[in-house]
């Protein structure tokens, strides 16, 4: 009887592993909380900036390693990356997860930017841990950012010059719904 009793226990731990493992391999990533997070932060040339906020990690990556400015807008989750690229355009620049000094000048780079189609001082976007697996008009959802550029300075200013962005001050704010704590794809708003 107690060999039986040893061997239901040792099973019970044996599934009840294997039941984790299988939900583990399911879930879009580690610890995910919807909620909305706030912070604020500062960038210099060829810095890097990253925040933890509720199972995902925002990070500014310097967008050009050749010259000194310029930032992308990344959005990770575990061992999950690019999950920015939920937004679009995906193909055509500009895409408002790039922060570019020339979006801030006009075309000759001669002065401010009175162009029309060129990313501003606030930038949305989205990002979703199922946005490869699953119809993109269901992702909007599961989550969403705003950037607002607070300060900024741009160098390379001559006529022809292409401007960078060499400081920036920014809040952030971030929205995790709960279809991106989902295992399953989130389906259709109503």
């Amino acid at each position: 009887m107690k060999n039986t009793a040893v061997l239901l226990v040792l099973w019970l731990c044996i599934a009840s592993s294997l039941v984790s493992a299988q939900n583990a391999e399911r879930e879009p990533g580690p610890r995910c909380h919807p909620g909305v997070y706030r912070f604020q932060g500062k960038v210099l040339h060829r810095q890097t900036f990253s925040r933890k906020f509720g199972g995902f990690v925002f990070t500014l990556l310097p967008l050009h390693l050749d010259h000194e400015g310029d930032w992308h807008i990344a959005i990770s989750q575990g061992q999950r990356s690019g999950l920015e690229l939920a937004t679009e355009p995906r193909h055509f620049a500009p895409n408002a997860t790039d922060i570019e000094g020339w979006h801030f000048r006009n075309s000759a780079n001669t002065g401010p930017n009175t162009d029309v189609n060129r990313p501003g001082k606030t930038r949305h976007f989205l990002f979703s841990p199922h946005w490869l697996d699953c119809e993109e008009s269901d992702l909007k959802n599961d989550g969403q950012g705003t950037l607002q550029i607070t300060e900024m300075k741009l160098e390379n200013l001559g006529p022809r010059e292409k401007a960078t962005m060499t400081l920036m001050a920014f809040k952030v704010t971030l929205r995790i719904g709960r279809s991106a704590c989902n295992a399953a794809c989130p389906g259709p708003a109503h």
